[in-house]
């Protein structure tokens, strides 16, 4: 189902559920809300920095058994976190499914069917989108050359199925926006001001996109979270085989 216009599927841990967790191909590894945690009896081993875009944070991991529908995944890493960012949504959400658990067999988000399909089912359906492109994968997530106008390089972006508007990290060189102003900005992580509004061009491929809303956050980009992330939900469809380092777009 859609929640916010954002994938959400039904998920067993541990056998215990069903939980509602977020589709976040933005994410490198599954999170989920403490009273989820307790639910499902998962043991933290040991504390981890969660680094966002935004801020960092100490988190708990524990493994767990992470099934939906025909696909399971053992010893799956989650981390455990209040995720604050899923506060606002329009129903409630438990957590999110992150490219450890997503990356294990091909997938396909359909947005306007509203629909999404893990394994052959999605190979198959997937040939109706676009050409295969290649992509390159940074801590498991996929990273594609994004076009910003007025910027002159190709800026590498996080494909993210968790956000609903581009974001770019760009330090000192930040451009100014299209109706510019400031906003808090709230993740999982923390929260902080950025510069929002709308960029002239996107180009990803041979596609354009035209005055997409967009937050700048002015920290340096860095090796784990690259120069930002653009949003999934700007295709029709996305089509991901992170083994093949290769994804299918629709417009």
């Amino acid at each position: 189902m859609m929640v916010g216009g954002f994938a959400v599927l039904t998920t067993f841990i541990n056998g215990e559920g069903p939980f509602q967790m977020l589709v976040d191909t933005g994410a490198a590894k599954c999170a989920v809300r403490r009273s989820v945690a307790l639910r499902a009896g998962l043991v933290a081993q040991r504390q981890v920095l969660l680094a966002t875009m935004v801020a960092n944070k100490i988190v708990s991991l524990a493994a767990a058994v992470v099934r939906v529908g025909f696909i399971e995944a053992p010893e799956t890493e989650v981390l455990i976190n209040d995720l604050p960012g899923l506060d606002g949504l329009e129903s409630h959400v438990d957590g999110l499914l992150g490219q450890n658990f997503l990356a294990e067999t091909p997938y396909l988000i359909d947005y306007r069917a509203r629909r999404f399909w893990f394994g052959g089912q999605a190979i198959a359906k997937a040939q109706r989108l676009g050409p295969p492109l290649q992509v390159d994968l940074n801590s498991g997530r996929l990273t594609v050359p994004v076009a910003v106008y007025p910027y002159l390089m190709p800026l590498q972006l996080i494909l993210d199925s968790g956000v609903d508007h581009l974001v770019l990290r760009c330090g000192n060189q930040c451009e100014s926006l299209i109706e510019e102003h400031t906003v808090w900005a709230l993740t999982n992580s923390g929260r902080m001001l950025v510069r929002k509004g709308r960029v002239p061009v996107v180009t990803i491929g041979s596609q354009k996109f035209f005055k997409m809303e967009a937050s700048i956050i002015t920290r340096p980009s860095d090796v784990n979270n690259v120069q930002g992330c653009v949003p999934a939900s700007w295709f029709s469809a996305v089509y991901v085989n992170a083994t093949q380092k290769l994804i299918r777009l629709a417009r």
